[in-house]
């Protein structure tokens, strides 16, 4: 059984492959930033392969998750884009932390923030609200605006 080839993605991988031939070949640096995909071995996260920031931003989407898998020194399971930063460690293993996971918890606490001080906005406008500040200066404790600050107190290793 013969499988259906799609010619234009290859010759798009070519292109990427030799876009990124001086990124590919130089040694990444512990501390910086990586677009790429990751690995599990031995419970740690190692790079398996990056791409260029102007690479990304050129390329289509799907051609640069073509592009991440074939390049990756590991095969890996998920078909994601992360950004990561890399860790040389003593053995000279390139160990990542991935940085999206704590970019999406904080977006979603920023998000769930934003909701809370509309609503409270919301309940100033009532009739009760404006005549009990009327009265005493400031709004009741339940109508408060929260402030960001300590939004991600509940992952303080206490």
């Amino acid at each position: 059984m013969s499988e259906i080839v799609d010619y234009s993605i290859i010759d798009e991988l070519d292109e990427i492959f030799e876009f990124e031939n001086d990124f590919f070949n130089n040694d990444k640096l512990t501390g910086y930033y990586y677009i790429g995909n990751y690995s599990i071995l031995k419970n740690m996260l190692l790079l398996s392969s990056s791409i260029s920031i102007d690479s990304f931003f050129k390329y289509n989407f799907n051609d640069v998750l073509y592009y991440l898998y074939y390049s990756s020194v590991l095969r890996y399971s998920r078909r994601v884009v992360d950004i990561m930063k890399l860790h040389v460690n003593e053995l000279g293993f390139y160990t990542v932390c991935i940085k999206t996971y704590w970019l999406r918890l904080v977006q979603r606490h920023i998000k769930k923030y934003y909701y809370e001080k509309v609503n409270i906005l919301l309940k100033r406008c009532h009739p009760r609200a404006q005549y009990y500040f009327q009265i005493y200066g400031k709004y009741p404790f339940d109508l408060r605006i929260p402030t960001i600050y300590g939004i991600l107190s509940c992952y303080r290793n206490d």
